[in-house]
């Protein structure tokens, strides 16, 4: 779960994918992004956003 403005997603995005990376695991496409809030009546810093992204162990 992100909380905060959507701009800061991207930095999620590549702290996830180094870790993945780092540990041996390679995404399952589709992600998905479940938006808990409403962006027009939230403050920014309280978007709450369920990031999903299904993996699986990467062969070598």
């Amino acid at each position: 779960m992100f909380k905060g403005p959507y701009q800061g997603m991207n930095a999620v995005y590549q702290s996830i994918h180094s870790w993945l990376l780092q540990n041996h695991y390679k995404i399952v496409y589709p992600t998905q992004e479940i938006y808990h809030n409403d962006p027009a009546t939230t403050p920014d810093e309280d978007l709450l956003t369920e990031i999903l992204i299904p993996v699986e162990e990467a062969k070598e």
